[in-house]
């Protein structure tokens, strides 16, 4: 999942590590414009040998990133990295370090076949530094890539607003393809036939507290529904008395204007944050549009569109057909469906939170209405030694959780306005030292979150009531378009995924 180091340089010092679920980083020295550390992860694979049709031949990886403060103006600004390769390197024999065009981050991941658990010595050569003394903070979250290739939207199904059945076969989709009165969508838009690297799993806790704690006191106060100077133990989203509202929580008071807060989880509510059962790797359900864009341009990704999703779900075979539709299938390939609640988890809030229920197929985290006790598992949780796709809850590509837990935050394709334009990525800016300084998504191309016809939700959630498993279908678009209150308004069951 992802891995937070926080160190002091005046270009050597100390650091603190925060440790997510198995993606570790530490040991971490700076050298003039270096940057160095102990990267790990466990389950990390490379399947590019795989000839099994029924399988993909992708790989998983880390994005690395790192953010900048100094002690000229305090702000916490991305740090861009070269977008040479050659002047990256980590050590071990196992792993590579990809460089990306905008310098925003890097991929690191196997650099052959292989699977289970990968470390190495990473240093990373990065462009120039702000002036002053220094702090830096670098991040980690788990990817998964996708191949290039002909994939499938919709099954066959009626009702739920689904898309006509259509094969995405190129980079372009005409007009009225993916519906009566749909717009044509250009190669310069993700259609979802180029390959792409979407997040592991969906944004957690933990995730959502290291992203306030980059931010200004006034940022923090645009992005949360409280003040950042209340008390300590206060809650930094208000939807009402539900459990999932509870976990990301105010640690240490704010000043006003002044200092921000330091906010953590706080699962057990005991006032001892981070601790072991605090539910750091459970997917925060605690997202608007605005805060999802503005989360995904700080990271250096972007939201995914509706085709994305169904691809990460239905997925492409290596050999460029799309596999084969299945009538009412689910994000793992069947119309298996089991669907389980906090009720039925053991140890929760920790690192090994499960549904405490025999291995099947089509398990599932959904059906929690009315139950306000009731959250969202930790992230993965179905995936163990001897389980597979189904059983597992995995997408074709190995993303976690594409149904139940909390909604996918996608961009919607609609009839009556042109869809976002997606041509560019995060810059990893949220700060504008010229400017409103809010802490919302800066980004030209996809921040307008003024009109709930952009922006859709797919995948379902723990929220749904007794006979609404159809939205967790892969192919349900019921919440295409979100609706007005997901634009701004923070619900009990929204969450988002990465892409790029």
């Amino acid at each position: 999942m992802k891995k937070i180091i926080f160190f002091l340089a005046s270009m050597l010092a100390s650091f603190q590590v925060m440790h997510a679920n198995n993606i570790q980083i530490s040991n971490v020295t700076t050298s003039g414009n270096n940057i160095t550390f102990d990267i790990s992860w466990e389950n990390s694979w490379n399947s590019m040998s795989n000839i099994d049709l029924n399988y993909p031949n992708n790989w998983d990886a880390a994005w690395v990133f790192i953010k900048v403060q100094s002690d000229a103006n305090n702000l916490w600004l991305h740090q861009l990295v070269s977008t040479n390769a050659a002047n990256h390197s980590i050590t071990g024999g196992v792993l590579q370090v990809d460089a990306v065009s905008d310098g925003v981050g890097v991929f690191i991941r196997r650099s052959s076949a292989g699977f289970g658990t990968v470390s190495g010595t990473a240093t990373l050569a990065m462009q120039a530094l702000p002036a002053g003394n220094l702090n830096f903070k670098a991040f980690g979250i788990e990817m998964v890539r996708t191949n290039t290739g002909t994939f499938a939207v919709n099954d066959s199904t009626t009702g739920g607003n689904r898309f006509s059945n259509y094969n995405v076969t190129n980079a372009t989709i005409p007009a009225n393809g993916l519906f009566v009165g749909s717009p044509s969508l250009a190669n310069t838009y993700p259609t979802g036939y180029a390959a792409i690297y979407a997040a592991k799993y969906e944004t957690t806790n933990e995730q959502m507290a290291d992203f306030l704690n980059s931010l200004t006191y006034d940022q923090q106060q645009n992005l949360t529904d409280v003040a950042p100077n209340s008390a300590p133990g206060t809650k930094a989203f208000n939807p009402g008395n539900y459990t999932s509202s509870y976990i990301v929580r105010i640690q240490t008071a704010g000043v006003n204007n002044v200092t921000p807060a330091v906010y953590g989880c706080d699962f057990n509510s005991n006032l001892i944050f981070n601790d072991p059962t605090d539910a750091q790797n459970n997917p925060c359900a605690m997202f608007t549009v605005r805060r999802a864009i503005s989360f995904l341009d700080w990271t250096g990704l972007r939201p995914m569109t509706e085709m994305e999703y169904e691809k990460l779900c239905r997925g492409t075979k290596f050999n460029g057909q799309a596999n084969p539709r299945v009538v009412g299938e689910y994000p793992w390939g069947t119309i298996d469906f089991i669907n389980y609640n906090a009720a039925a988890s053991s140890f929760p809030g920790t690192d090994t939170e499960r549904v405490d229920a025999p291995v099947v197929n089509g398990r599932c985290v959904s059906y929690g209405a009315n139950a306000p006790s009731y959250y969202p598992l930790r992230v993965g949780q179905f995936a163990q030694n001897a389980t597979g796709r189904s059983s597992s809850g995995a997408g074709f590509y190995g993303n976690m959780d594409l149904a139940g837990n909390v909604w996918e935050i996608v961009v919607g394709v609609n009839a009556t306005s042109n869809p976002l334009t997606m041509t560019s990525l995060g810059d990893g800016n949220i700060n504008q030292v010229a400017g409103p300084n809010n802490g919302n998504g800066n980004h030209p191309n996809w921040s307008n979150y003024a009109a709930d016809t952009y922006w859709g939700m797919r995948g379902g959630s723990w929220w749904e009531v007794a006979g609404y498993n159809v939205y967790t279908q892969t192919s349900n678009r019921q919440s295409v378009p979100c609706g007005a209150s997901m634009l701004n308004t923070t619900s009990i069951h929204a969450g988002v995924r990465g892409v790029r």
